[in-house]
């Protein structure tokens, strides 16, 4: 950090988010603006009616008639700044700087040179899960979710005990104490983590079905974390007033260690209250805050608790059904509101999730949350380790069975559930789910040739080996041009193992030329 960003409080990446010292001010009271608007019903009635006595009341230091498309639609936050807006007011370009900066964590999480000192099987995985979730999820679970290579439980359960929980957290029962023995093992687990990612071990994280700051020396961890891997870790808490001390120091040693995000969920407006009063704008200009509470703007995910209460909270469910609906309708892409795919699932790893006190290693991708899957996450294998030499056995294990270079002629593989197939009048067939169409057309292989490779993948949930379905079809055509297309079903997503379907399957809606037309 530059001495000059010291004394402006701007960390050192801000120069990648574009904000310069001139805007820094209004940059941090519009961001805190925006989470009074989304957080705070009483506030989204009162500003229309009385806009500068409002602000003045919330003591947020900004002039709300230049942000009036933000307050003139109290039912929807805002990704974008409209066209008839003046641009060139400092306030809106404040806010333009705000939507950056909300969307900088996402490209730094996504940015695929991060990738390049990964081992390639697992790179190969790793789009193969982006295209799975695309289709199995919809474009904006694409958009929303991040594949992060790792998260860590530093405890054995969450104190938190919040209704919503996507992940069905258990109540806080133990903790892996931070004793020399205990660190040292970390440190060593944690180049197994760089061996295996190389820089992009730099986006894992400490907390899952957890609150960090339940761990009473989180902050040894997270600095261990850094001195191996070169960075802090992202981090979120839902309980950041408990030790506001605490808490300070953490932001500040977050800052000085180049964290990628600080985030705080916010339960009530109350707790945007108390957060406010602690904080000042500037104090909190690069921590997220993602309000949760019940008249928030932002929908919850359909996932977890909320998953297993909806036949007892059918109208609180709806409303927040709708809130996403309310979001996606007005997103600048113009996505389809009734895309709620992307919030079928909390899951933004697509790798491994560590439990420190248990020792238990899992490999864990996100799936639709369902009666199977509630958590919306499945677990493709788990294993408990001792030593950290054992870990780095047990986790390349897993890595030579589900990240094979190759496709796995061998191996049983699944159409993924809930797709649709439309055969049109020539010789493609259309697979569709959640809004994206892959087209299959192949100039070796009919429409019907396809239709039957596809068939076979779809008997029975516990799949078929592809050299199988090479068995019963290569006499109508050649080896090579069923595996080529074999292939790309794998790559695409959709051909998967067998354990990422529920056991009960949706089957493939199988849909003829004439019906598609009529569709």
């Amino acid at each position: 950090m530059s001495r000059l960003a010291e004394e402006l409080y701007i960390p050192a990446s801000y120069a990648d988010y574009q904000i310069s010292a001139r805007d820094f001010d209004a940059f941090a009271e519009v961001k805190r603006f925006q989470e009074r608007w989304v957080t705070d019903p009483e506030f989204r009635a009162q500003l229309p009616q009385a806009p500068q006595a409002t602000v003045d009341r919330y003591q947020i230091a900004v002039d709300p008639m230049p942000l009036q498309f933000v307050w003139q639609n109290p039912k929807r936050p805002h990704f974008e700044v409209p066209a008839a807006a003046d641009h060139q007011n400092p306030w809106v370009r404040a806010y333009k700087l705000y939507l950056r900066w909300q969307q900088a964590y996402g490209v730094y999480a996504m940015a695929k040179e991060a990738l390049l000192g990964a081992d390639p099987r697992y790179v190969a995985w790793r789009e193969r899960e982006m295209a799975r979730c695309q289709l199995a999820m919809g474009p904006q679970r694409a958009a929303m979710g991040l594949y992060l290579p790792f998260a860590v439980e530093l405890t054995v359960g969450c104190s938190v005990g919040c209704w919503f929980c996507g992940l069905s957290a258990e109540s806080l029962t133990g903790s892996w104490p931070a004793t020399a023995r205990h660190r040292a093992h970390w440190r060593q687990l944690l180049e197994v983590m760089k061996d295996f990612f190389g820089d992009y071990a730099q986006r894992g994280f400490l907390y899952w079905a957890t609150d960090p700051m339940d761990h009473p020396r989180y902050e040894d961890f997270a600095e261990d974390f850094a001195q191996v891997l070169g960075a802090w870790p992202a981090f979120t808490s839902a309980i950041p007033m408990r030790d506001l001390e605490r808490t300070r120091r953490l932001i500040e040693k977050s800052r000085r260690g180049h964290c990628s995000r600080q985030r705080f969920s916010i339960l009530t407006v109350r707790g945007l209250d108390e957060l406010h009063a602690a904080f000042t704008a500037r104090e909190l200009a690069d921590v997220d805050v993602v309000p949760v509470n019940k008249g928030s703007l932002l929908g919850l995910a359909i996932a977890g608790r909320v998953l297993t209460k909806q036949g007892r909270m059918t109208r609180r469910l709806d409303e927040e059904r709708n809130k996403v609906r309310e979001i996606l309708l007005h997103q600048p892409q113009g996505a389809d509101k009734d895309d709620l795919g992307g919030h079928e699932s909390i899951t933004c790893v697509a790798g491994f999730l560590l439990n420190l006190p248990e020792r238990r290693l899992q490999l864990i991708a996100a799936v639709p949350a369902c009666a199977e899957h509630p958590d919306g996450l499945v677990v493709l294998s788990e294993s408990r380790w001792q030593e950290p030499e054992d870990f780095a056995v047990k986790l390349g294990r897993m890595v030579d069975w589900h990240m094979p270079a190759e496709l796995p002629w061998d191996r049983p593989l699944a159409l993924l559930s809930g797709l649709r197939l439309e055969r049109d009048a020539g010789e493609s067939l259309l697979l569709s789910a959640k809004g994206r169409q892959l087209r299959y057309r192949s100039r070796h292989c009919s429409a019907e040739q396809l239709e039957k490779l596809l068939r076979l993948f779809e008997t029975g949930t516990d799949g078929i080996a592809p050299e199988q379905v090479l068995a019963r079809l290569s006499r109508s055509v050649k080896r090579a041009y069923l595996e080529q297309v074999i292939r790309a079903l794998w790559n695409g997503g959709v051909l998967v193992a067998p354990s990422y379907n529920p056991a009960r399957t949706k089957p493939l809606k199988w849909v003829r030329a004439d019906e598609a037309l009529q569709a």
